[in-house]
């Protein structure tokens, strides 16, 4: 009975995928219509790296995105580069990395959800969100804003994983995912470090009694 409903929960997140995922790219190129001024810069932005591995300002691999007024963050832009470099600059390449992205979310959901409660609530919350009306049409459009979600929910996944087993790879996992969510959106450079920091603040008898791998952790972290 128990493999059965191991199997249930496994059909269903699959199916829960590909809902999610039909519901972000099935007529891409269509809805919404046109190519907003925003999609259109990331989208150059992200060829102009493919091809030359200069942004249209012609600084080399940048850190920080000079868009037309403003700055970005980066890691949107460099998912997008493979898609609209090799597949083409076309709306549909140009906004398949934020259906990517919000697809990615789902899954991250869903075993956050298998962490900290069970399969039921999992499957549910994964659900809801490959359905929600506020993530689909945000994970239609070329936008950094995209990249936010998976980087902070990965980060709980991991940090939890390490709380929970002390195994050192979790820990590294934890910070790599942080890292490159400092790199999503200029929000996630405070919203990420306070996040981090409560879950230390209600991990710290883990970490004092773990004290000598988060010391080598920080001496990995420092090289």
């Amino acid at each position: 009975m128990q493999r059965r409903h191991a199997w249930g929960y496994l059909w269903g997140i699959v199916l829960v995928l590909l809902l999610g995922s039909g519901l972000r790219m099935v007529g891409l190129e269509q809805s919404p219509p046109g190519l907003a001024p925003d999609e259109a810069c990331n989208s150059y932005v992200a060829y102009s790296i493919w091809h030359t591995g200069r942004d249209q300002h012609g600084v080399f691999l940048p850190t920080v995105m000079r868009a037309l007024n403003d700055y970005r963050m980066p890691l949107f832009m460099y998912t997008q580069a493979p898609l609209v470099g090799a597949g083409g600059l076309t709306v549909f390449n140009a906004r398949l990395a934020a259906a990517f992205w919000g697809i990615l979310a789902i899954a991250a959901l869903y075993r956050l959800g298998r962490e900290w409660f069970n399969p039921p609530v999992a499957l549910a919350s994964a659900a809801l969100l490959a359905i929600s009306p506020w993530a689909v049409p945000l994970n239609r459009i070329a936008l950094e804003a995209n990249a936010t979600v998976a980087p902070a929910l990965l980060v709980a996944i991991c940090f939890w994983r390490w709380r929970r087993t002390g195994r050192f790879p979790y820990l590294i996992g934890a910070a790599t995912a942080a890292g490159l969510g400092l790199y999503t959106y200029s929000v996630m450079n405070l919203f990420l470090p306070l996040t981090v920091g409560m879950r230390a603040l209600a991990s710290r008898h883990q970490i004092r009694a773990r004290w000598p791998q988060v010391l080598r952790f920080s001496e990995w972290a420092s090289a």
